[in-house]
Parts: structure tokens; sequence; C-alpha cells
């Protein structure tokens, strides 16, 4: 963990992903849980122009906040996801969920564009 003018840059393990943390807010790439890793976001809210993926054996936590998916990003999940009472919250075109996930508030801003459900 590398700390520099008040931001955070994490480099998980094999997957790559970037957060800068800076006053609350959370800006990444993409977020991907390696298995056996919990992450836990408290109240942080985040901007992820990118995809979520939650592998098999992890765990993202939140408990209270905003994490948006912008661009045309996806949320999978094959871990364990705990939202306390956050919002997650898609934005952009085209989306696709996948997994078990039990959104506490699932917000879904995306005129003209696609948000597809895993069967």
């Amino acid at each position: 963990m590398l700390k520099f003018k008040g931001s955070i840059i994490v480099f998980f393990n094999i997957i790559f992903a970037i957060i800068v943390i800076s006053e609350r807010r959370l800006q990444a790439l993409e977020i991907t849980v390696p298995s056996s890793v919990t992450i836990n976001l408290n109240t942080v809210s985040a901007n992820i122009p990118g995809s979520i993926t939650v592998s098999n054996g992890s765990t993202l936590q939140l408990s209270s906040g905003t994490i948006t998916v912008s661009n045309n990003g996806n949320w999978s999940n094959s871990g364990t996801f705990t939202p306390g009472s956050s919002i997650v919250q898609f934005t952009g075109t085209s989306h696709a969920i996948s997994g078990s996930s039990t959104f506490y508030n699932l917000k879904c801003e995306i005129p003209g564009g696609t948000i597809n459900f895993e069967a």
C-alpha cells in the first residue's frame, strides 16, 4: 500500500485494480476481490467505471454509501456480498448482473440502455 497526498493506491494480488480513496470517495478502474479476501468499504462512495467481481470464497462488505458502476461495467458475485444499507447504482448504457446478490437499494439509471440479469 502506498500513501501520497491523502490518497491510497491498493494493488490486489493476481487481479489488478487501482483504488484511490480521498475524502470518503473512491475512484477505481475495476474491483476484483480475490478468493479468501474480505474488503470492507464501510460508508465510502465509489465510482467504478469498470466491473466489480467478487470471487468464490471472498467477501465485499458495505455498511452504507453508494457504489456507482458506470460506463458498461458489470457486477459478478460468486462469493459473499453484504450490502448493509448501501446503494448500488448502475449508470451508462449496458450492464450485466450475474451470481447471487441481494441489494439493499438497487438503482438503474440507464436511459435507452439495458441491464441483463443472469437466468
